[in-house]
């Protein structure tokens, strides 16, 4: 999409951005009730096995329970119904999904130059709202992610220069921060996400340190649209061990909610931030048992 002049992009952000900051207020992350879906229609049929049932699983993407998927399809629809696509008719057709790699920890050069990514090393966990864009002769890409709780379109430029987002401060704890930072690589096919992460520790001088250290990085890629958000990653988090639903504010701070991990030791954690930040939790144990689910 292009853009004559700075002004003219800056403008198209401030209306961009409260369509997901809203969003981020509407729609809690929801990677349980897709799960308990799936259990249930399981459930109802005898017919296949676990796996035959599972590959053609047809995986229902609604409202109530929404993981980034879900996310970025209701993302889309927003903002074609929205003062954007009023103000910049041409937006309604050039946001499209893009899948993310996370946590790579192989080689970046051998994964980036295959396009499409290879089969054979993507799997293709997470997907992200993204629009390619140009500012006068300058080329970029605006990236939206709600499904990590980003409340700020985050504008990614080929020569880091501004509108250039840069590293920000996505998550602020009282023992731990993370920091994001996006930059184009692999001729503008791929994006490099970057997350610093910062934690604090007392010394036995009761005094806190802090360790900052890169996490593995995760690798979307923006060259083409990604078909199969439903199909691959949709299907893909029906299977993964630790599940979680919280509520999220317009800033991206999780406001509440719970998480556990699907073994039977597991702990079941429900968790709320009262008005000043501070955050109160509760833990029940081997939350597979009966006795636990009797205090429950």
């Amino acid at each position: 999409m292009k853009f004559g002049h700075l002004g003219e992009y800056e403008q198209f952000v401030s209306l961009l951005e409260p369509l997901l900051q809203q969003q981020l207020v509407d729609h809690p992350y929801n990677s349980v009730g897709g799960f308990v879906k799936f259990y249930e229609e399981y459930r109802k049929q005898s017919s296949m096995s676990l796996t035959e049932f599972f590959r053609k699983y047809d995986p229902p993407i609604t409202a109530e329970h929404h993981t980034c998927v879900g996310l970025s399809f209701d993302l889309m629809d927003r903002i074609r119904k929205s003062a954007v696509c009023v103000e910049f008719p041409s937006a309604a057709k050039r946001f499209f999904l893009a899948s993310c790699q996370e946590e790579y920890e192989e080689d970046l050069s051998d994964f980036v130059s295959s396009s499409p990514p290879d089969v054979d090393f993507a799997f293709k966990e997470h997907v992200v709202v993204a629009l390619k864009i140009s500012v006068g002769d300058r080329l970029g890409v605006v990236i939206l992610d709600s499904g990590y709780h980003v409340s700020r379109a985050v504008t990614v430029m080929e020569d880091q220069r501004y509108p250039h987002t840069g590293w920000f401060f996505q998550t602020r704890m009282a023992k731990m921060t993370k920091e994001y930072n996006y930059q184009l690589i692999a001729g503008n096919k791929y994006l490099l996400w970057q997350v610093r992460q910062t934690t604090a520790t007392m010394t036995t001088t009761t005094q806190n340190e802090r360790e900052s250290k890169i996490l593995p990085p995760n690798l979307v890629y923006i060259h083409r649209n990604f078909l199969g958000g439903v199909d691959v990653a949709e299907r893909r988090s029906l299977v993964y061990s630790f599940k979680v639903c919280v509520t999220r504010n317009a800033v991206g701070e999780v406001t509440s909610g719970f998480y556990f991990a699907l073994k039977s030791d597991g702990v079941f954690t429900l968790f709320y931030r009262n008005v000043d930040g501070e955050r109160s939790e509760c833990k029940i144990p081997e939350i597979g048992r009966a006795s636990c689910r009797e205090r429950v």
